[in-house]
């Protein structure tokens, strides 16, 4: 599959990535490269920890924690209810307050 690098990637087992594309997946990370269609490679480079932007599906305030939106390579406030025991949710917290679809800082920190 093509993958463009700088796309929210969500877990689908161990060591094996997907792009990101709904709420409710955990995220791996965010595409260090970009990854062609039929170039016959099965790894790519992901970035689990630093500074990137985002594109905001809806409103979120400053240090607030994020997760994967339901509408692909976007984030949304981070649902703490969802596993508040490990916060498996939780890909790190927003540098910005911004509106929706608005493109922000975040500071992502998976590792």
């Amino acid at each position: 599959v093509a993958i463009d690098k700088g796309t929210l990637l969500q877990l689908l087992d161990a060591r094996r990535v997907g792009a990101h594309s709904g709420a409710a997946q955990m995220l791996a990370g965010v595409a260090a490269m970009d990854k062609k269609n039929n170039d016959y490679s099965t790894t790519i480079s992901v970035w689990q920890s630093g500074i990137f932007e985002a594109k905001a599906s809806a409103a979120i305030t400053v240090g607030q924690w994020f997760q994967g939106a339901a509408q692909g390579n976007t984030i949304s406030i981070a649902d703490i209810e969802i596993d508040a025991t490990s916060g498996a949710g939780v890909a790190g917290y927003v540098l910005e307050t911004a509106s929706a679809d608005e493109t922000i800082n975040v500071r992502l920190c998976l590792s």
